[in-house]
């Protein structure tokens, strides 16, 4: 049990820089978009460019690599869920799980992915 949790902590302290510095651009992100009026993500935007050197190395890169790829894809999730959970609820639930079903079955990936 103990060196489980040695396991995850290292782990916590490699992911930690680059998951603070991709916190604190979506927290500039937002204070600029709040107080001059532009789009947020046109603000993420310009702020990851001019931070990009984070990532080619050093202790960021891990944690900036998880937060390109598996928070971005909940964030995306996220917000698509928020778009059209109207439209989920008006349709039921059958035809969702129906076209999510057919989604999985002509995906490429279904063979190795553990949800389809």
């Amino acid at each position: 049990m103990n060196a489980r949790i040695a396991l995850l902590t290292g782990h916590a302290q490699k992911l930690f820089p680059g998951l603070i510095a991709s916190a604190t651009i979506a927290a500039a992100a937002a204070f600029l978009s709040q107080h001059y009026g532009a789009p947020v993500m046109l603000f993420a935007l310009l702020l990851g460019m001019s931070m990009n050197f984070l990532s080619q190395g050093g202790p960021c890169m891990p944690g900036i690599e998880v937060a390109a790829t598996h928070l971005l894809r909940l964030g995306v999730a996220l917000l698509g869920l928020r778009i059209t959970l109207g439209q989920i609820t008006a349709l039921g639930w059958l035809p969702v799980l129906s076209a999510s079903r057919r989604a999985c079955r002509n995906s490429p990936q279904s063979a190795t992915s553990r949800f389809c």
